[in-house]
């Protein structure tokens, strides 16, 4: 079947279409869609107009409080995983002493990190990477402590996941209080690897969710980040938590 549509028509057409797809993209499970406007943007629909945000140069490098909006508490954060170049920063790092290393967890340590986030963290971020391992790959990254001979569970110290929550978002980080603040650099390698994760998996953005003390922090780090505006309050917070 060939569908003719007048010229002065097609605009509307194609933003019916647009339309048509964003509303499937929320039924699967997205909060954010990247549309691409390469024509016609001056007849972009009021609704969409409202709901959208224009993303920036990437190549632009300004300051992270420039990239940052201060009137919101907690903020999403937007990559465009297309133009981020990652770090060579290496997976295994040293923290207080601690060798430690930035890995996707195997399946055989499912029970075992669902049960220590339940105990540590609660059940949300328990929910959340027990559904990672149901994604092929397994969509999450934890901080692992090499000593083989501390009990399991002292061995885990933090982890992230993507496409959990909402697909194309990363979870919040999750680290133990002895691993928060002592060192910088762990929360950078824990959100990098777990960038290059989501990547290798196809995804051409990502969006940090809830980002809140540690939004400057990840603003230096990366350069390609930016600050939504308008994302708070994001998905997080609605669920009923035990």
């Amino acid at each position: 079947m060939t569908l003719a549509v007048e010229s002065e028509n097609r605009a509307d057409v194609h933003w019916l279409l647009v339309h048509l797809a964003l509303e499937r993209l929320q039924w699967l499970g997205y909060a954010y869609a990247l549309v691409e406007v390469s024509e016609h943007a001056d007849r972009f629909p009021p609704a969409l107009r409202q709901a959208s945000w224009w993303v920036p140069d990437s190549t632009e490098r300004k300051s992270a409080a420039a990239r940052d909006d201060k009137s919101l508490e907690w903020a999403d954060l937007f990559i465009d995983l297309r133009t981020w170049t990652p770090s060579s920063t290496p997976t295994s790092l040293t923290v207080n002493g601690r060798d430690l290393w930035v890995r996707r967890p195997e399946a055989s340590e499912q029970l075992l990190i669902v049960d220590w986030l339940r105990e540590t963290f609660g059940g949300g971020w328990a929910s959340e990477i027990h559904r990672s391992f149901s994604r092929d790959p397994i969509s999450s990254v934890i901080v692992v402590d090499r000593d083989q001979k501390l009990p399991p569970k002292d061995r885990l110290l933090g982890f992230l996941a993507y496409d959990t929550a909402r697909l194309g978002m990363l979870s919040t980080i999750a680290l133990v209080p002895e691993a928060r603040g002592r060192d910088l650099s762990l929360a950078p390698v824990l959100v990098e690897e777990c960038l290059r994760e989501a990547r290798a998996s196809g995804m051409t953005y990502a969006v940090l969710g809830g980002v809140g003390n540690a939004r400057l922090a990840a603003l230096r780090a990366f350069s390609a980040l930016w600050t939504i505006p308008g994302s708070c309050p994001g998905i997080f917070g609605r669920g009923v938590r035990n």
